[in-house]
């Protein structure tokens, strides 16, 4: 299959809004939980700016075929990882991975480490030199919320005292009363 450097472009663009997608979903998900939530919109929102960012990229360069020095090996990988992307995205929409926190944290680790290698072992390394930076940048910023993700969970915060006073007053306030 030969793809174009407009939809080499344009499948990259999309990996990095179907990530987006699952943080957003995820975001969603534990909406009770602000802190988690506000975590998962933050990285969401960050892969809305790589997607822009490689939007961008494709309207300069989005005929010039001498990007890639690769392109029969970036065909395939990409594909590959564009049907990866999906299968995460349906995984999450679905709630394969659970309620665990810890189990979604590991598969949204493998998620940013894969993507990565997108940029990196094959969009950067056969990259034109005007363009691999780009890529390599991504790939650090994919590495980063792996890591980011491997070593760090935002703490849920604790129900305040308003909170837990007005959960004590609807709890009263179904009681049956003794008329």
């Amino acid at each position: 299959m030969k793809l174009t450097m407009h939809e080499y472009f344009l499948k990259a663009e999309q990996i990095e809004h179907i990530a987006a997608d699952i943080y957003n979903h995820l975001a969603a998900r534990f909406a009770q939980e602000p802190t988690i939530a506000a975590w998962f919109h933050e990285l969401a929102l960050e892969e809305v700016q790589h997607a822009a960012r490689v939007h961008l990229l494709s309207i300069q360069h989005h005929e010039n075929r001498r990007l890639f020095a690769q392109v029969e090996q970036l065909d395939e990988t990409l594909e590959d990882l564009y049907r990866d992307a999906l299968l995460f995205r349906a995984e999450a929409q679905r709630g394969c991975w659970g309620g665990d926190l810890d189990k979604i944290r590991a598969q949204l680790v493998s998620m940013e480490e894969h993507f990565a290698t997108l940029h990196a072992l094959y969009m950067a390394s056969s990259a034109d030199p005007t363009i691999a930076s780009f890529f390599r940048a991504l790939a650090a910023q994919d590495r980063g919320h792996a890591k980011l993700l491997a070593r760090t969970w935002p703490q849920p915060r604790s129900p305040t005292t308003d909170q837990l006073k007005a959960a004590a007053k609807r709890k009263r306030s179904r009681r049956p009363r003794d008329d």
